[in-house]
C-alpha cells in the first residue's frame, strides 16, 4: 500500500490531518550534502561492518519478500569486514542486480545499503563508484517521495564519502548527472534542483585549473544539447556553487 501524503498538524481535532500534495511534499526535502553523510559516521558493531550491522536492522525493518530475496543472497557473503572485502565483487553485483528489480519494495534499504557498503570499503569502493550510481539514478523519477529523499541521501553520501576520488575525474561524475540536470528534457524541475545542489557540493570542493576544466566541459554540454531544461538545470548548479551560506559568498 502506497504511503498517505498526510501531516500530523497542530490544529482543532476535526483538521488533525491533512493532506499534502506531490509538490508540497517535494519542497520539503533538502538535500543537504554534508549533514546526510554524519549519520554513518560512527563506529560499526562488532563484526567491524557498518554493512552486516545495516543489514541486519533491514532484516527487521523491510519484511518484504524483495528484501528477503536480497538478504538471504547476501548474508554468506558479509558475515565480516574481511569477507566483505574479500567478497566485494560479488556483493556489488548483488546489490546492482536488486537495485535494477521492476517495483522492488526493497530499495529503501538497498539504498542505505550501498552507503555502508562505501563508508566499509573506503578507496575500495570507488572504482564500483559508476556502476553503483548509474543504478540509483533512475530511481529519482519514481512517483513516491520517501523513495526520492532515501536516494539523494544516498547520492550525497556517496559525493561527500568519495569526493578525494571524484574530484580529479569530476566530468565523468557530471556526464551521468546531466541528465537529471535537464539535459534530456525528461528531468522534473525538483529533480533538477535536486541534482543541482549534490552536484555543488563536489563544484565547491574544485579549484584552479581543474575548476576551469569542469566549467568549461559543463558550458560545452550545454552548447552540444541546447534546451531551456538544460539551462535551468544549469543555472541552479551555478547559483548552488555561489550562494550566500553563513553570510560569506563562495567564489
Amino acid at each position: 500500500m502506497k504511503e498517505l501524503p498526510l501531516e500530523l498538524n497542530t490544529g482543532q481535532a476535526d483538521t488533525r490531518f491533512k493532506y499534502q500534495s506531490f509538490k508540497t511534499r517535494v519542497e520539503r526535502i533538502k538535500v543537504d550534502v554534508v549533514r546526510r553523510s554524519r549519520v554513518v559516521d560512527d563506529e560499526p558493531d562488532d563484526h567491524g561492518s557498518f554493512f552486516y550491522e545495516a543489514l541486519e536492522e533491514w532484516k527487521d525493518l523491510n519484511m518484504t519478500r524483495h528484501f528477503k530475496d536480497f538478504a538471504k543472497e547476501m548474508k554468506p557473503l558479509v558475515k565480516s569486514l574481511p569477507s566483505i572485502i574479500h567478497h566485494k565483487e560479488e556483493i556489488i553485483n548483488i546489490l546492482e542486480k536488486h537495485l535494477k528489480v521492476k517495483d522492488s519494495l526493497a530499495l529503501d534499504g538497498l539504498l542505505d545499503l550501498v552507503t555502508k557498503l562505501a563508508k566499509d570499503l573506503e578507496g575500495e569502493f570507488y572504482p564500483y563508484y559508476p556502476r553503483m550510481l548509474s543504478c540509483v539514478l533512475p530511481l529519482v523519477y519514481h512517483q513516491d517521495i520517501k523513495l526520492l529523499e532515501n536516494v539523494f541521501n544516498c547520492i550525497a553520501y556517496l559525493f561527500k564519502f568519495l569526493s578525494r576520488q571524484i574530484l580529479p575525474d569530476l566530468d565523468q561524475t557530471f556526464l551521468l548527472l546531466a541528465k537529471l540536470l535537464g539535459e534530456d528534457n525528461q528531468a522534473k524541475p525538483y529533480v533538477r534542483h535536486f541534482t543541482a545542489e549534490a552536484f555543488a557540493f563536489l563544484l565547491r570542493k574544485t579549484r584552479g585549473a581543474d575548476l576551469t576544466k569542469i566549467i568549461k566541459y559543463i558550458l560545452d554540454s550545454l552548447r552540444n544539447q541546447p534546451s531551456i531544461e538544460f539551462e535551468e538545470g544549469l543555472a541552479m548548479l551555478f547559483f548552488e556553487s555561489i550562494k550566500v551560506k553563513h553570510r560569506r559568498v563562495h567564489y
